[in-house]
């Protein structure tokens, strides 16, 4: 029991809240998916595949609200009773604070017990630069669903997020790596809402009319002669829109193309996302 107890401690854990949960059937439940690490360790990324049964559970939605992630490695995705997603913590996180990883929404289907857990095979790394595979304890969450008494009529409703407050802003850059689409220009952008979180994003190059889009964005105009507008949604329909106009855009390439010394934030950030994805190939390879 010492040791048992001992090496949780000293290990990192990623658990749910609430552990568990009476509901009905159509009622939707949130559970968030915390980080602690009893600041032991500093940790900077993570693989992680949650699983549940679909017989009982379906998975309504998800939010990034708060999240200690900031940079999405794959963007979360739901696929026959596993939701699984890859993000970074840019610095790392060792607070001895819980952190947010993600929100979850899910709606009782079918009545009986149903256990959501975090897959043996996720990961977690150390922000050592080797790309360490951190010691992790993974816990569980079970929600109960029972059948209404009577129905109510807010159990069918839709999930819907009803804040007003557009995501944080956000400076889109424009960079150029020969690791990144064979040296040609790309647009980096990334921003955080802290209530509902990010839905996705929008980018229109000229007049053009906006499209989905993720970063980094291969550039369609690589005569970089025309602004570029990246539109950020968040989950309850509030939009930001932050604008590069052609004038910057230039700037910026005699920036990349006459100085080595110093590149921007945001292109460091998106080579790490490279390195890190190199890090993940390589873990797998050596199983």
């Amino acid at each position: 029991m010492f040791f048992s107890v001992s090496g949780k401690a000293s290990a990192a854990e990623l658990f749910f809240e609430p552990r568990e949960i009476d509901t009905v059937i159509n009622h939707i439940e949130k559970v968030e998916i915390f980080l602690e690490t009893n600041g032991s360790e500093d940790i900077n990324a993570f693989e992680i595949k949650v699983e549940y049964p679909p017989k009982f559970l379906k998975l309504k939605d998800w939010s990034d609200g708060n999240s200690i992630i900031s940079l999405w490695i794959k963007e979360p995705k739901n696929n026959n009773g596993i939701f699984s997603f890859q993000g970074i913590v840019p610095g790392g996180y060792g607070d001895s604070k819980k952190g947010l990883l993600i929100t979850l929404y899910f709606e009782g289907c079918k009545e009986g017990r149903a256990e959501i857990k975090i897959k043996d095979n996720s990961q977690i790394l150390l922000n050592d630069g080797f790309g360490t595979k951190a010691k992790a304890y993974f816990s569980r969450a079970v929600i109960n669903i029972k059948s209404p008494e009577e129905e109510s009529p807010k159990s069918k409703l839709p999930l819907k997020f009803t804040e007003n407050i557009p995501p944080e802003p956000f400076n889109p850059a424009v960079s150029r790596a020969d690791e990144i689409y064979g040296g040609n220009y790309f647009l980096i952008f990334s921003t955080q809402d802290k209530d509902s979180g990010i839905d996705y994003y929008e980018i229109s190059e000229g007049e053009e009319p906006f499209r989905i889009a993720q970063s980094p964005y291969l550039l369609r105009n690589q005569k970089l002669n025309e602004k570029v507008r990246v539109r950020a949604v968040d989950k309850a329909g509030n939009k930001r829109i932050e604008i590069v106009p052609a004038k910057q855009i230039k700037k910026a390439e005699k920036k990349i193309t006459k100085s080595n010394l110093v590149l921007p934030a945001l292109l460091l950030l998106a080579l790490l996302v490279v390195f890190v994805k190199y890090l993940y190939n390589k873990i797998r390879k050596t199983k």
